[in-house]
C-alpha cells in the first residue's frame, strides 16, 4: 500500500485519531470492521458529528474517500460546514449521500431516490451500490470509510430481508471501515 496509508492503516487495524481509543483497540478499528455507535436518545446528534470529524478528517487527510449518509436530521451543507470543507480541494474526497436536491450545486453529493416514490427501498440500495463501486474505481488502493445512520441500515436490511442483498457483508467486502451511527430510544414506564 500507499506510505500515505502508513499513518492511517496497519493492515490490520484504521487509526481513530484518537490515541488513547487506539490504544485500548489494540491500535485502531479492525480493517474491514463494521463499528456501532450507540446514543441515547437525549444526546444531540452534533455529538456523535463531533467524534466522527476527527476520524472523517484523518480519511481525508491522508487522502482516502469518506461515503456519509446524512443522519438525525443533519443535511449535507451542516456535514461540509462542520468540517470546514466548503471550497477546498478535500471536498472531492467526502461524497455526501442525500435527498436534498436543493444543494445540487455541491458536486460532492450523490442523490439517493427521495423517499414515497415508487420502488424506493430498491432503488435506494441500488444507488448505494453505484456510489461505493464508483467511488473504488475512482481511488484504487485507498481506504473507504462508509458512515451511515440506523435508519439507512435498518432500510437496506429492510431490502435484504427481501433476498436482494446481505448489508453487513456487502459493506464489509466493499467498504474498509464502516460506522453505524444508532439512537437508543428511552423505554416508556
Amino acid at each position: 500500500k500507499e506510505n500515505v496509508l502508513s499513518s492511517l492503516s496497519d493492515g490490520r487495524y484504521i487509526a481513530t485519531s484518537y490515541q488513547d481509543l487506539d490504544n485500548l483497540l489494540g491500535g485502531g478499528f479492525v480493517q474491514k470492521g463494521l463499528i456501532f455507535i450507540d446514543m441515547e436518545s437525549n444526546v444531540n446528534t452534533w455529538v456523535a458529528i463531533a467524534f466522527l470529524s476527527s476520524i472523517i478528517s484523518n480519511f481525508i487527510r491522508t487522502s482516502n474517500p469518506v461515503l456519509f449518509h446524512p443522519f438525525d436530521g443533519i443535511n449535507a451543507k451542516e456535514v461540509m460546514t462542520y468540517l470546514r470543507l466548503e471550497g477546498s480541494d478535500e471536498t472531492k474526497l467526502l461524497t455526501i449521500l442525500c435527498y436534498d436536491e436543493g444543494l445540487a450545486e455541491n458536486s460532492n453529493q450523490n442523490f439517493m431516490p427521495l423517499k414515497g416514490q415508487p420502488g424506493y427501498l430498491e432503488k435506494y440500495v441500488d444507488r448505494f451500490h453505484e456510489v461505493i463501486a464508483k467511488t473504488r474505481l475512482q481511488y484504487p488502493n485507498k481506504l473507504l470509510l462508509n458512515i451511515i445512520g440506523t435508519n439507512t441500515a435498518q432500510m437496506m436490511n429492510a431490502q435484504a430481508d427481501m433476498g436482494k442483498t446481505n448489508l453487513s457483508s456487502f459493506i464489509r467486502e466493499k467498504t474498509d471501515l464502516s460506522i453505524v451511527v444508532s439512537r437508543r430510544m428511552h423505554k416508556m414506564h
